[in-house]
């Protein structure tokens, strides 16, 4: 007979030791298997431990409670002397912004103060990540929890009989999950509470919503809960995390430091090898273009040129933004009004940059380019002045997408007509600090407040205050430099005249209003417009009547400059204006170049050229489409036959002749007819929200505010002096 092979595969045992409680289910397990019974296995671990716990008895579950406290209290102390030991080691090695708060931990330890396990766990990580090449080092984050995660602080005071009374303080610090918790008896003046909310970040944990009914902060705010309640106790972990904030605050500016260093470097490479002088620029350009590469590298990826009319931006922008793209193969992108389309081309073509050039209008926008890398320039930057504005979304879109390098944003006048309000849309392009809460920014800058207009309630931000405290936060974004403080060039000089109308004439001219008006009132009446700001509409037609009859003095004015052989450029706000002045002109073969809002787009660039070649001696335009972007220094002399109702509009307009390339002095003529007129230019001259001035012998205040409310004024005015 052959024998029989054993099923039992054996092997060499080895002895475990395990608690004695479990030896009676062992006992059972290996008759079991002795009889080759059928064993259902029961998981691992811990698991399989509470599963057999519910076959103890009363007796074996205190035994086995008895032996897992000694067990915790054993791996407790285990680790507590690891972790103490690592403290005291690594002392000599610390990096300075590391070094106050294990000097804390170290303080605590030798005074035998309880830690918390956040603070240990924070040191755990430094040690283990910073310093494993100095100190050996090792844990677990299960190590870590022998330490309680709050600390309840005790304070001891002497009783009446001598002896010592641990108590809890009424008005107490500590942290707790993660927040610094504040707990004091209710404050019913309130005042407590006033305190507690002017931290950032403060909550309340009341008690109906699971919580205690203390105050919660930021882990980050600890120093400023500390000093905002000097008389409540403070728990010693507190004092920790102070420490541990400046340790997080101290690393955090020297990566920044670094990083700082690391894009200082980039950036001056890339300038280094840059190739200026064959672009003959002036000195204050290649200083701006520095400083648009240079932020370019840093976080804004781009900055706001801001530089005064005449200073050459498009130069500046444009040979910035084409060595960047050169660098990156990517494309140039020009964004600009459509009446400057044909300038930016002439002056992309001089200086051998290519470039896509768009109409600012939203739906000439492009779109974000999915296939290619892009650059963008926007020029006249200050139309994007409303961010509810379908062109402000489109824009908004287009450099704001993970293709777009960067951007360029130019514009003369960064803060239109003085307004604040009117800088926050281009900060928010560039995720600027002080757009991060459109809120605070109003109250802060733009003096803003809930007032009424009628019978409702509406929030005004049009005013301004704290402008140096602005200026000062937006000069890593905005570069903006006076053509006084950068060029050697002539002097501006405005001279206003006063257009006196005989009484036939001025009967005439109130005969005109009174027809226009009539002739308004009959399109309302048959339908064919509607009604709605009817003071706009009398006040505008009150100054399309000035301006009409202000035609024979510029006729005069123009006369007079081209007998003496000088060009003249000659603005007005009204097309009927433009038309009769041009209509004169021809009558007189007086050559003369037209540019308004319909001029085609490649006819406006043959238009500026020819008067730069002196084949027309007068240029005509409209301030809207001829005021902006456009280089007119063949003329010194410039005549602004209607001012618009903003004086950066103004000065836009003025500096066509004001500007790089000018060799004369810029003599600009303001005609003014009428109460209107000298209204405006008090305006402009001023840049005041109040204007006070003297009118037909009387001293009246305008509020200019807003445009709508002082063509509100000024009507009124009009209606009390002339019943009109």
């Amino acid at each position: 007979m052959l024998p029989q092979k054993s099923p039992w595969n054996h092997k060499p045992t080895v002895a475990k030791r395990i608690p004695a409680i479990f030896v009676d289910e062992i006992d059972s397990f290996a008759r079991r298997l002795d009889s080759g019974d059928m064993l259902v296995v029961a998981p691992d671990g811990l698991e399989s431990m509470m599963m057999g716990m519910s076959s103890l008895s009363d007796l074996d579950l205190q035994k086995l409670k008895l032996e897992v406290s000694l067990e915790i209290d054993r791996r407790s102390l285990q680790f507590s002397s690891y972790f103490e030991n690592a403290v005291r080691s690594v002392i000599p090695f610390l990096d300075a912004e590391d070094l106050s708060f294990f000097q804390w931990l170290l303080s605590c330890i030798n005074s035998k103060k309880q830690l918390i396990s956040y603070h240990v766990l924070a040191a755990c990580k430094i040690l283990s990540s910073r310093y494993s090449e100095k100190i050996d080092f090792n844990y677990s984050e299960n190590d870590v929890k022998v330490y309680p995660k709050k600390i309840v602080p005790v304070q001891r005071n002497l009783s009446d009989d001598g002896l010592f009374i641990e108590q809890i303080p009424p008005k107490y610090i500590c942290l707790v999950d993660g927040e610094v918790g504040v707990y004091a008896p209710y404050d019913s003046s309130g005042r407590l509470q006033t305190l507690f909310k002017n931290i950032p970040g403060y909550r309340f944990y009341a008690k109906k919503n699971g919580g205690d009914n203390s105050w919660r902060f930021p882990l980050e705010r600890a120093k400023s809960v500390v000093s905002s309640f000097p008389s409540f106790f403070v728990e010693n972990s507190v004092y920790g995390q102070i420490e541990l904030n400046n340790l997080f605050e101290a690393r955090v500016r020297k990566l920044k430091l670094q990083e700082y260093a690391r894009k200082s470097n980039k950036a001056h490479t890339f300038i280094s090898n840059l190739d200026l002088k064959k672009y003959n620029l002036f000195f204050h350009q290649e200083e701006g273009i520095h400083w648009l590469i240079s932020n370019y590298f840093f976080s804004y990826k781009g900055g706001i040129i801001a530089d005064e009319m005449g200073l050459g931006k498009t130069w500046t922008a444009a040979i910035a933004a084409d060595n960047i793209c050169r660098e990156n193969n990517a494309l140039l992108y020009v964004v600009c009004p459509a009446s400057l389309i044909g300038n930016w081309q002439k002056e992309l073509d001089k200086l051998g940059i290519k470039a896509e050039i768009f109409s600012d209008h939203f739906q000439k926008i492009p779109t974000p380019n999915r296939n290619s890398k892009y650059f963008v320039i926007f020029d006249e930057a200050h139309r994007l002045q409303d961010d509810r504005s379908k062109r402000f979304k489109s824009v908004e879109k287009l450099i704001l997408n993970n293709n777009c390098l960067g951007k360029f944003l130019l514009t003369g006048t960064p803060i239109k007509n003085g307004r604040p309000i009117n800088l926050y849309p281009l900060l928010l392009l560039f995720n600027h600090p002080l757009a991060i809460n459109k809120r605070n920014y109003e109250e802060e800058y733009c003096n803003a407040y809930l007032g009424k207009v009628g019978n409702r309630n509406v929030w005004i931000n049009t005013g301004a205050s704290n402008l140096g405290k602005l200026s000062k936060k937006t000069n890593d974004i905005i570069l903006r430099r006076l053509k006084k403080d950068c060029l050697d060039l002539p002097e501006k000089i405005r001279s206003i005249s006063t257009v006196q109308l005989v009484p036939a004439v001025e009967k005439k001219y109130f005969q005109m209003f009174k027809e226009r008006w009539a002739e308004h009132e009959r399109k309302l009446r048959e339908g064919e417009i509607k009604e709605g700001c009817e003071a706009v509409i009398k006040v505008g037609i009150l100054r399309q009547c000035s301006s009409f009859f202000k035609v024979d003095w510029t006729l005069e004015i123009v006369e007079n400059l081209l007998s003496e052989g000088q060009s003249v450029v000659v603005f007005s706000e009204f097309l009927d204006t433009i038309n009769e002045l041009e209509k004169i002109f021809k009558s007189k073969n007086i050559s003369c170049g037209k540019l308004i809002g319909s001029t085609p787009k490649d006819e406006r660039t043959k238009i500026v050229e020819r008067f730069q070649n002196r084949e027309f001696k007068v240029f005509l335009g409209s301030t809207k489409a001829g005021g902006v972007g456009l280089t007119l220094t063949a003329a010194s002399n410039l005549i602004l036959h209607d001012r618009p109702w903003t004086p950066g509009d103004a000065e836009q307009a003025e500096d066509r002749c004001h500007r790089i390339g000018q060799s004369s002095t810029v003599n600009i003529y303001w005609p003014q007819l009428g109460e209107i007129d000298e209204v405006i230019d008090a305006v402009i001259r001023s840049k005041s929200q109040n204007i006070d001035i003297v009118l037909r012998g009387k001293n009246v205040t305008f509020s200019a505010s807003s445009v709508a409310q002082l063509q509100q004024q000024l009507l009124q005015y009009y209606q009390d002096e002339y019943g009109i």
